[in-house]
C-alpha cells in the first residue's frame, strides 16, 4: 500500500480534494456496510439477463 503521504500529494496534484474528502470518504462508512449485508440478487432476472447476453454474443460472433 502507498504510503498516505504519497497518496495526499497526488489527491492534490490532482485537485481532487473535494471529490475524495465530500464523496470518496463519506463512502467508506457505506460500502463496508454493503459488504458486511450483503445483497439480495433475484436468481431468475439474473438468469434471463444471461441468456440475452448469451444469444447477443452468438448473434454477434456469427456476424463476426
Amino acid at each position: 500500500m502507498e504510503d498516505l503521504s504519497v497518496i495526499r500529494e497526488k489527491i492534490n496534484e490532482l485537485d481532487l480534494n473535494e471529490v475524495y474528502y465530500n464523496v470518496e470518504l463519506p463512502l467508506i462508512d457505506v460500502l463496508y456496510d454493503m459488504e458486511q449485508e450483503g445483497f439480495k440478487i433475484d436468481i431468475e432476472n439474473l438468469e434471463e439477463i444471461n441468456k440475452t447476453y448469451i444469444t447477443e454474443i452468438e448473434s454477434l460472433t456469427n456476424k463476426i
